[in-house]
């Protein structure tokens, strides 16, 4: 038996002579000459012979027979890979080599020569990952000495996965037949991405590894704010290379079953709100685009700055995903939109009010039109330091739950551990009680100072005392019966000093180096899929694995 692949020239040849190479409209793999470089022939081919007799028996199909064509899965779903099996019997006395093929509705071949031993039989399998929905169709057929001799087709059913979407229902989230409490992680999106790293195939999977192994089942998934020359997406501007990273990454987590929320933009906090001369996916960057705004607040009250984020809203909600052939508002696997992130005007606390509620009863409505299966928040912080009424930015009926970014430690606000205690305890209130809506924990973590004397070190006795802070939270949103949580942020020690060669901060979490931590992280995941009443609860991944 051999395991040499077979000529892709010579099975396309002859494939195109039976018909069979326009499988599925798959006629684009005919049209490749195969006499560009000298013709098959049958002295050459393999399964050639000078017995006239067993070439006979072979092209009336008497001799060479597809016994079995067939998978094992009894029910398929997005993503699933699945084992074909193709059985071909030898009645001839000799035995005979030829070309096995596969052949799938994507232009795709998998082809092998084998050896099939006289009156016996051999088996070949191929595998293949199904991203699409619906019938998948499948073609085998037996190759020998230039012409097809046999052939087979099957047709798989694949079903949408997710099977369905986050839903809501009061103060919790719900899937299906009950509630789900999800807890996972923000991750740099620029590794996600990675529209300015020629390895970002490297990157991303790393990235879903470290997320699987704390135990994600939320990521925070932001749209890139790369500016438009170096790959980042605009409204009105060509963004392919944007989309098909975004694409992959959509789809890596669909594979791991992780559930999605996007912020939409990036907003244009106190911090980071200074002007720019070129076109990027945040407010300062539309405010540059937009002819008629002066000034970055304003983003919220111009017309046109309206419309182009109105622009970006239907272009990345209706974007069809090119792996899964489904549009980003009809894919399960994006739980929540944000409108942005951390919006804000860019001096609230001089304001007499830091609401955001006309902007957001602007913008709100038409997200939830083109995406009505979807979950929507603003994303704004959050904070009682006067940049949101947290209150009032959730009031709109079109806002399904509430958000908030919690950074009370002495790298951040520093705030005291009584002060952290009542903020949180207050918005938790404020969500369930005076808004009675979910709250998204959706960023959090203990920050710390640079080590004074090794700036990416983290002082010692650090993570000792981070992962008292997180155990301590997780307790207290736990009992508060908080739906959704995502610690910021998780990115593997191999992408941030290997790959990437950079230094860490006090709030990377290495998946896989920080003792404590990660205990703490799979601790609390495995907390909430027990509370979880729903059956469609994805499971807690080895912490072998």
């Amino acid at each position: 038996m051999s395991d040499q692949r077979a000529s892709r020239r010579r099975v396309l040849a002859a494939l195109g002579a039976t018909g069979m190479g326009s499988f599925a409209g798959c006629s684009g793999l005919l049209k490749e000459d195969p006499t560009a470089d000298g013709s098959q022939t049958a002295g050459s081919s393999p399964g050639s012979t000078t017995d006239s007799s067993l070439n006979t028996a072979i092209a009336n199909g008497d001799a060479l027979r597809i016994t079995e064509f067939s998978y094992e899965e009894t029910s398929v779903r997005q993503t699933d890979v699945v084992t074909l099996t193709l059985t071909v019997a030898n009645e001839a006395v000799e035995p005979v080599e030829a070309d096995l093929v596969f052949q799938t509705v994507e232009d795709e071949l998998h082809a092998e020569t084998q050896s099939i031993p006289s009156e016996s039989t051999t088996t070949v399998t191929a595998q293949r990952e199904l991203l699409q929905t619906g019938e998948y169709p499948f073609q085998a057929a037996v190759v020998y000495d230039g012409a097809v001799v046999a052939t087979v087709e099957t047709s798989i059913s694949v079903d949408e996965f997710p099977s369905s979407f986050v839903g809501v229902e009061g103060t919790d989230f719900t899937l299906n037949d009950g509630t789900i409490y999800l807890s996972g992680a923000d991750a740099n999106s620029e590794f996600l991405v990675g529209l300015t790293h020629p390895h970002h195939k490297q990157l991303r999977p790393l990235v879903f590894d470290g997320l699987e192994h704390i135990g994600a089942s939320v990521l925070r998934l932001f749209v890139s704010t790369a500016p438009v020359e170096y790959g980042g997406p605009f409204p009105g501007e060509d963004n392919e290379k944007f989309f098909r990273r975004f694409d992959m990454a959509v789809t890596e987590a669909k594979r791991r079953n992780i559930r999605l929320s996007i912020p939409i933009m990036s907003g244009g906090p106190h911090y980071d709100a200074h002007p720019v001369d070129h076109l990027v996916n945040h407010v300062p960057g539309y405010v540059y685009a937009a002819e008629t705004a002066a000034e970055i607040d304003d983003f919220y009250r111009n017309e046109e700055c309206i419309e182009l984020y109105k622009e970006w809203v239907e272009e990345l909600l209706t974007h069809e995903n090119h792996l899964t052939g489904v549009e980003y508002r009809h894919d399960p696997t994006i739980m929540m939109w944000e409108l942005g992130n951390e919006i804000a005007w860019t001096e609230p606390w001089t304001r007499e009010s830091q609401t955001l509620r006309p902007w957001i009863e602007e913008a709100g409505p038409y997200v939830k039109d083109l995406a009505p299966d979807q979950l929507l928040t603003t994303g704004v912080h959050g904070w009682p330091d006067g940049r949101n009424d947290f209150v009032g930015d959730y009031q709109p009926d079109c806002i399904d739950a509430c958000s908030l970014h919690y950074w009370v430690g002495p790298g951040h606000y520093d705030l005291s551990e009584s002060e952290a205690e009542a903020l949180l305890k207050e918005k938790i209130e404020a969500a369930h009680d005076r808004l009675e809506k979910p709250l998204w924990f959706s960023e959090y973590n203990w920050g710390h100072p640079a080590h004074p004397d090794s700036p990416g070190e983290l002082a010692d006795g650090f993570l000792e005392e981070r992962n008292g802070k997180l155990e301590k939270w997780h307790t207290r949103l736990d009992e508060s019966d908080v739906a959704a949580t995502a610690v910021h942020q998780v990115s593997p020690k191999e992408v941030v000093e290997g790959l990437m060669e950079r230094k860490r901060s006090s709030t990377t979490i290495y998946p896989f180096e920080d003792d404590g931590t990660v205990e703490e992280l799979r601790r609390y995941a495995r907390l909430t899929r027990e509370k979880s009443t729903a059956t469609a609860v994805p499971e807690l991944a080895d912490s072998e694995s």
